[in-house]
């Protein structure tokens, strides 16, 4: 294929489809089974060839961190069976980002940790000038 420069720029620059804010906003799912281009978001269901679409919320019990988004070309491709999978996925979404966050505060914790042992290690206080300085104390 060939690249579309005007279009990825105007997609890139482009603001949020409303219903993103809105899902992000409340917690709350939204499902576009038969979108009008007449819509806030019109642009984004014409430009993209959107039929259908879904905006599910992805957080934590601290709040909302973004938004899941699924669009299909053809119109009520959103079954109830099928929300329930992409629902399900976004709040594994949530907790693997709590996870990566508590994993990142550890590895920040250690870090400091190490470097403190190792500034603790090399202070001039800890050297000793004997070839045996015996225990620390």
């Amino acid at each position: 294929g060939s690249a579309d420069r005007e279009g990825y720029r105007a997609f890139t620059e482009a603001a949020a489809p409303a219903i993103v804010d809105e899902v992000f906003r409340t917690r709350t799912t939204a499902v576009l089974h038969e979108p009008n281009l007449n819509m806030p978001d019109g642009w984004w269901l014409d430009t993209c060839g959107i039929g259908a679409a879904v905006a599910i919320p992805i957080g934590t019990p601290d709040g909302p961190l973004g938004v899941l988004t699924l669009d299909d070309p053809r119109r009520r491709r959103f079954t109830t069976p099928v929300l329930a999978l992409a629902e399900s996925a976004a709040a594994q979404f949530g907790v693997l980002y709590e996870w990566a966050r508590l994993l990142d505060d550890q590895a920040r914790s250690m870090r400091a940790a190490c470097s403190w042992t190792t500034m603790l290690a090399s202070s001039p206080s800890r050297r000793s000038t004997s070839t045996n300085p015996g225990p620390v104390r």
